[in-house]
């Protein structure tokens, strides 16, 4: 069982739901239904619309056509159109 890594709530395999962002990176973190909601209503989580993953916005990698910090980690492409 774990936590979530916000509100220090038990996960167990049989809650509704819980994500994990940054999934194989060192700050992996595990949050709550109600944690994941507010971390990606206020963009402190986000969601690749390619892939699915969910990572924090630091880890977005910059896109050599235009400069900005735009590429998901996990698969490669613009994260958000």
């Amino acid at each position: 069982m774990c936590i979530c890594d916000y509100c220090k709530e038990p996960l167990s395999e049989y809650d509704d739901y819980h994500a994990v962002v940054n999934e194989g990176f060192e700050d992996e973190k595990h949050e709550c239904n109600i944690c994941h909601e507010y971390n990606l209503d206020n963009g402190i989580t986000t969601m690749c619309e390619c892939c699915g993953m969910y990572f924090t916005p630091n880890h977005l990698k910059v896109n050599p056509e235009n400069g900005l910090q735009e590429i998901c980690p996990y698969c490669g492409e613009v994260w958000c159109e």
